[in-house]
């Protein structure tokens, strides 16, 4: 009876369970929920195990995107209507579907604005859609958040990214490492004044890097040469003592070849060449001496071409061909000649130096000699203006190191210079003199002191009425204050005044005003022309009647006497 018991209520909990089974599909909401305008957001609406999917999109807010793009994977049979939101999809077996909506925020929305997206459906693990409708929603709202900018920003870390390490001091690298991480993690800022603050930290701190001095120009030319040549040797071929004295110069040599010290570098190289014309060659009794011979072959070969006049270097090139000859001689003599030539030879070497190329030097003292000095601060000024007599004390070196040592140095006091900019200070100290000149505005800052100090009084003698009283008062002159800043900020309208003629009280003469006497004077001066035309005309007459034109008779001389 009991095992029967245990069957039937095994089997009972077994149909229990198969009962409570839920379908497998289950919707997940997935994507970005915030953007700005003229962003796209994908909005991803996941489900496992279902045959069919049935159902409509609606919007609270529609006009809140410019466009709505819809896919499906998984269920590949069925229609989708843009117009109204409708779907509805089907397949052959359970699959997993993931729908996915792509949408464009218009450009004129505003910060703020939001939409709940609801997908009202119904779906199906077997493909068959229960007679009584099942609706189920799943809902995402999509929010707009201020259209942010970041193109400062990421041009900013473009900039900081590219710049090289290993030229500046580790401090201020450092600082530029932190603000690089800050302005990395504000690409992800939600509001415009985290990245405006990124911006501004990695701007500073950019612009307070910290360049190192340039490494000296390093000729480590001879010092390999010699390298090479005493490492082509063989120690066989030499006594111990002298090959001993070799491979220390040697070793010594090689440490040097990263040093940034020319001087080391050229001790180092002079010190192996020395090394390796001292070597002794061993040689077997009763045969042909050819150490000297082989010495001077040696020191030959470890010459430049190139630092010696094309005459001397001719001769020396002879003496060693006759050297290398006699290398095979067998007469002691034969050789011991050819070694004194070719040491002579060499001796007689006339050493040329390139010319000094000043090309930098001069490039660089023409740019520092266009700047003007007023933008920039004094500490940067002076520093290149250091720099600046420096090189024009290389012109007259003979050494290119030195020339581009100074060269190296003016170039980076040039890029150090550090522009001052007074605009805002002097704007500032301008508006603070303008409030000055305001009389009103100078016994209102007094008394807003007084008022100060009368109200750390209050505050001590723990008077409430006295403080109250000092903060209705405070207020008062600083709403007072703040009206009058606001009148001195708003445009004025500047009213020029022009006097408006006007007759005097008192007797005075305007004949502008009489045409009486205009007209008295134009008859006046007619009578007046008319007047002297008579006179004119009257003394010309007479003095036309002055001769006698009587006709003569009965004329005789002796009338007249």
């Amino acid at each position: 009876m009991q095992l029967k018991k245990r069957i039937l209520f095994l089997f009972l909990a077994v149909l229990m369970a198969a009962n409570l089974v839920l379908p497998a599909y289950a919707a997940v909401v997935a994507g970005k929920t915030e953007g700005a305008a003229e962003e796209i957001i994908t909005v991803s609406y996941q489900y496992t195990d279902i045959a069919g999917i049935s159902g409509a999109f609606t919007y609270s807010n529609r006009a809140m995107f410019s466009d709505v793009k819809f896919y499906i994977e998984g269920l590949t049979t069925g229609q989708y209507n843009p117009a109204n939101g409708r779907l509805a999809f089907f397949g052959y077996e359970p699959v997993d579907c993931t729908i996915t909506l792509v949408l464009t925020i218009a450009a004129d929305v505003a910060a703020g604005d939001s939409c709940t997206i609801t997908l009202e459906y119904e779906a199906t693990s077997d493909g068959v859609l229960p007679e009584v409708p099942d609706y189920k929603y799943d809902d995402v709202i999509i929010k707009v958040v201020e259209k942010l900018d970041f193109s400062i920003l990421r041009r900013l870390i473009e900039e900081a990214s590219a710049l090289d390490a290993t030229k500046y001091t580790a401090k201020s690298w450092q600082v530029l490492e932190d603000a690089l991480r800050a302005a990395q993690e504000a690409l992800n800022s939600t509001t415009q004044e985290e990245i405006n603050a990124a911006v501004d930290l990695l701007r500073d701190a950019i612009a307070a890097l910290e360049r190192l001095p340039e490494p000296p120009l390093i000729d480590y030319a001879e010092l390999l040469k010699q390298i090479k040549l005493a490492e082509d040797l063989d120690e066989a071929d030499y006594t111990p003592e002298s090959f001993a004295v070799l491979k220390e110069a040697l070793a010594n040599a090689k440490s040097k070849r990263h040093s940034l010290d020319q001087v080391e570098v050229d001790e180092a190289a002079a010190a192996l060449k020395a090394a390796i014309a001292q070597l002794v060659w061993i040689r077997t009794p009763g045969e042909v001496d050819y150490t000297e011979l082989d010495r001077q072959i040696l020191i030959a070969r470890s010459l430049n071409e190139g630092e010696y006049s094309p005459e001397s270097w001719a001769a020396m090139m002879t003496a060693l061909d006759i050297a290398q000859a006699a290398r095979s001689s067998k007469d002691q003599n034969v050789v011991d000649k050819a070694a004194t030539g070719l040491k002579e030879a060499i001796a007689s070497l006339v050493r040329i130096k390139p010319p000094v190329d000043f090309t930098e030097l001069r490039e660089q003292i023409a740019i520092a000699e266009s700047l003007e000095r007023e933008p920039y601060t004094t500490l940067s000024w002076t520093q290149m203006q250091d720099a600046l007599e420096n090189a024009r004390q290389a012109l007259n070196s003979s050494e290119q190191s030195e020339v581009d040592a100074a060269a190296n140095r003016l170039r980076n006091a040039i890029a150090d210079l550090v522009i001052l900019d007074l605009q805002r200070l002097l704007d500032a100290m301008a508006a603070v003199e303008a409030h000055a000149r305001n009389e009103a505005l100078s016994e209102l800052w007094y008394r807003l002191h007084q008022l100060l100090n009368e109200a750390e009084l209050a505050i001590l003698e723990e008077d409430q009425a006295k403080i109250d009283a000092c903060a209705n008062e405070i207020e008062l002159v600083l709403a007072e204050i703040e009206r009058l800043l606001a009148e001195m900020k708003e445009p004025q309208t500047v009213i020029i005044e022009r006097p408006i003629p006007s007759e005097p009280d008192g007797d005075y003469c305007n004949i502008e005003g009489h045409p009486f006497w205009q007209i008295l004077f134009w008859i006046s001066l007619a009578l007046n022309i008319s007047a002297g035309g008579f006179i004119g005309i009257y003394f010309f007459l007479k003095r036309k009647k002055t001769t006698d034109d009587t006709p003569l008779v009965d004329y005789d001389i002796t009338d007249d006497e």
